[in-house]
C-alpha cells in the first residue's frame, strides 16, 4: 500500500506499530533531497504588546522543543525506537526547506481536475489568474 501524508499527526498515531513503515516521495528531479516543511512567525517591532508576543514565542519554542514527537531535533535518541521512527528519521536526515508558492493557489481547482469535474485547460488557467494575483498583492 503507498499512501502520500503530508500530515505529521497522522504518522505520530502509528510510531509504535511494529509493521509500519515510512519512505520518502520519490525524486523526480536530480535534487535528491526530502522537503521539509518550516513554519515561520513574525513580528512586529512596533507592535503594542511586543514583549507579551516575544515572551509567548519563547514559550512555544520551549514546548515544541521538548515535545519530542515534532521530529524537530537531531538526536535519534529522543524518539521511540521503533523501524517507523527510524525510516522517518532518515528521511528527515535528508530535509531541506523549500519555499514554494501556498497550496490554496491552486489545490481545490487541482482537486476538481481530478475529479472530471473541469478540464485540464481550466485549471491552468485558474491555477495562472491565481498565481498572477498572490504575486501582485
Amino acid at each position: 500500500m503507498f499512501v502520500y501524508i503530508p500530515f505529521v499527526s497522522f504518522i505520530l498515531d502509528k510510531l509504535e506499530y511494529p509493521v509500519v513503515r515510512a519512505a520518502g516521495i520519490p525524486y523526480i528531479t536530480e535534487n535528491e533531497s526530502n522537503v521539509g516543511t518550516c513554519y515561520f512567525i513574525t513580528v512586529n517591532p512596533a507592535s503594542k504588546n511586543l514583549k507579551e508576543t516575544l515572551k509567548y514565542i519563547s514559550s512555544l519554542c520551549k514546548y515544541l522543543s521538548s515535545y519530542n514527537p515534532y521530529v524537530i531535533l537531531k538526536n535519534r535518541a529522543l524518539y521511540p525506537d521503533t523501524q517507523v521512527m527510524d525510516d522517518i528519521y532518515e528521511i528527515y536526515s535528508n530535509g531541506d526547506i523549500q519555499f514554494t508558492y501556498p497550496n490554496e493557489l491552486f489545490i481545490d481547482t487541482f482537486e476538481k481536475f481530478l475529479a472530471g469535474e473541469i478540464e485540464l485547460d481550466s485549471f491552468i488557467k485558474e491555477a495562472d489568474r491565481r498565481l498572477d494575483t498572490y504575486l501582485k498583492e
